[in-house]
């Protein structure tokens, strides 16, 4: 709050004190008084008002500054009128009467909408829990009856069960720490594990995997750590070449404090146009033209998850000559 916006806001009650002033002098002067005794009233009254105003000045401005410090530490704005003071005089107990009104309005609104997000989340899982059941029946009866046929309906069935495990992870992502436990693994049994769920895709698209690097542990949780080195599979695949020998390799480097999980393809690339977008919800890029199949949704889902459990996730690409994820955990010495 600044003294001349204050002014202004006070400048009818200042001309009001200055025509009453002037006034009194005035009728002061008629009725003989000398010159000096109302100059020196005239100042003696200008004094007063001035303390008077400044004191004023300064009580509204501590009680600005305070409201815009709660404001600026609140993290949901809307809560203001729950810990500001309430006002003494009446008009401002009316602006705080319907500053209260106007926030009591909006955080029954947030209620209900959390309630509502909420209730769609719980139907989602138990939605895609529930198709698991159907989903894991044709899969069997595919399996059991081998044949070209079944086999294309197999590799579908596949790609079904990634999308329905894409709707599963990204509803739990906003609260992913009530679902996972960090604790030690083997790195390397975790890409063994999403390399065995992709195996069918992985061989039907002839792509070789090699894979290298001792048996380093490192801290993270199995489950969603699996889901996010699937979700980078799969997309190798999507994007592979499409001449020569396709190669999907996975090795470790460690360094002082992190231990870096390289996953590197010889697939078609992705442009620079393209590399600083990858991450964005629903991006699938101009190297797809339609010909691929694809949310968009992997890659933003695996970053937003990678966050939650303290894991480096970086893309490196070049268009036509490769491309690279970057997973970098933390090892035990930097943990602690």
């Amino acid at each position: 709050m600044k003294f001349k916006n204050y002014i202004k806001d006070n400048i009818f009650s200042i001309l009001f004190q200055i025509n009453v002033f002037g006034m009194i002098a005035v009728l002061a002067y008629l009725l003989g008084n000398p010159a000096e005794l109302i100059l020196l009233l005239g100042i003696a009254w200008a004094g007063l008002f001035l303390i008077f105003f400044g004191i004023q000045f300064y009580i509204k401005k501590h009680k600005i500054e305070k409201l815009l410090f709660l404001l600026e530490n609140l993290p949901d704005k809307y809560l203001i009128s729950e810990i500001m003071d309430k006002p003494s005089s009446q008009e401002e107990q009316l602006y705080y009467y319907i500053l209260k009104s106007a926030c009591k309005s909006m955080m029954e609104k947030v209620r209900k909408s959390i309630t509502s997000k909420k209730q769609y989340k719980e139907y989602i899982e138990q939605w895609v829990h529930e198709i698991k059941t159907p989903i894991a029946g044709i899969k069997l009866i595919a399996l059991n009856n081998k044949s070209e046929v079944m086999r294309e309906i197999l590799l579908e069935i596949e790609s079904m069960e990634r999308y329905v495990e894409q709707v599963l992870y990204y509803a739990k992502s906003e609260t992913v720490e009530q679902d996972y436990v960090i604790r030690k693994c083997k790195i390397m049994d975790i890409c063994h594990e999403a390399i065995s769920l992709n195996y069918l895709m992985l061989l039907n698209n002839k792509i070789q995997v090699e894979m290298s690097g001792s048996d380093v542990e490192v801290f993270t949780d199995e489950k969603w750590c699996i889901f996010i080195l699937s979700q980078l599979i799969t997309n190798s695949i999507k994007y592979k070449s499409k001449v020569g020998r396709c190669i999907l390799k996975f090795y470790l480097n460690e360094t002082g404090h992190d231990i870096q999980l390289h996953i590197w393809d010889n697939g078609i690339g992705i442009s620079d146009e393209d590399l600083s977008k990858i991450f964005e919800k629903g991006f699938t890029g101009r190297n797809n033209e339609g010909t691929v199949r694809s949310t968009g949704m992997g890659l933003y889902i695996c970053q937003k998850l990678c966050g939650h459990l303290g894991i480096g996730l970086q893309i490196i690409s070049e268009e036509g000559v490769f491309t690279e994820a970057l997973l970098t955990f933390p090892n035990e010495h930097s943990i602690e």
